[in-house]
């Protein structure tokens, strides 16, 4: 299973390449949805669509070059909570012909509906690292992901199924 630490301003946390891409893929969207964007916007929409999109679990968000005045950091945390909201939109599960869409053609990587806080919880921790608010004990986000809505979490870290 490959991780991506999303790292800003000396924080960071880890997350799964595959549910980052699928986090990166709807902020892209979520992004889209604004008339005539400004020239970083769109390059920071070229840069995340590649790592979203082309290379399966090579994920690089490089946010300190990204969010460097308080405007771009309000901008992407607004994209951010976009993308939340439609993950949430799901229900308790994400299913896997919507997360199939994310990722190039033929490769059909998810092989099964996935719970919607394994990506909901990657927004969270995203929007904390920009605000300055992650804790040290939300540094890995795969230790507080559920298999399933009746499994409860007890703060393990999750097999590595790559699902």
């Amino acid at each position: 299973m490959g991780t991506t630490f999303a790292k800003y301003k000396g924080n960071g946390f880890n997350a799964n390449d595959r549910v980052m891409q699928v986090v990166l893929a709807l902020i892209v969207e979520e992004m889209d949805k604004q008339p005539a964007p400004d020239e970083w916007q769109s390059a920071l929409r070229k840069d995340w669509y590649v790592s979203a999109t082309v290379y399966l679990g090579y994920v690089v968000l490089r946010l300190d070059k990204w969010v460097d005045t308080p405007d771009r950091r309000t901008k992407i945390v607004h994209w951010v909570r976009g993308a939340q909201e439609r993950l949430r939109e799901y229900g308790p599960f994400v299913p896997k012909d919507e997360l199939n869409r994310f990722v190039p053609p033929d490769d059909g990587w998810f092989t099964a509906d996935l719970d919607t806080e394994r990506f909901t919880i990657v927004t969270d921790y995203l929007i904390k690292l920009l605000d300055g608010r992650l804790l040290p004990a939300e540094r890995d986000s795969r230790i507080w992901i559920q298999r399933s809505p009746d499994t409860p979490t007890d703060g393990t870290p999750e097999p590595d199924n790559n699902q």
